[in-house]
């Protein structure tokens, strides 16, 4: 998935790589192989759900109904001023910082 994020188009996976990679993801489902990392996402993804149903339940205090199936709620964002592209190394992570201007 990494690689799809890659500043640098020429190093991005090709469409064929990508659905050679679609294809066995939908293998390990259609077969259930649990031990696959997609099998592990899906899990993982449900338990969230349940979990996110529970705390809005729990605290209803949000002023607009969220689907109980939704993952992700939508808000919007300023794209203005955007820096150049660049791929993040591990020790940039640490030390990484957005700033924004208003």
């Amino acid at each position: 998935m990494k690689r799809c994020w890659d500043a640098k188009s020429e190093q991005r996976p090709a469409a064929k790589e990508l659905l050679i990679d679609f294809e066995n993801y939908c293998d390990n489902i259609r077969h259930r192989v649990k031990e696959s990392e997609i099998w592990k996402q899906i899990k993982e993804c449900k338990l969230n759900l349940t979990n996110q149903a529970d705390n809005n339940n729990a605290n209803s205090s949000t002023s607009y109904e969220i689907h109980p199936s939704a993952i992700y709620t939508s808000r919007c964002f300023n794209f203005k001023n955007l820096p150049k592209p660049k791929n993040l190394n591990e020790n940039d992570d640490k030390d990484y910082q957005i700033t924004t201007e208003e």
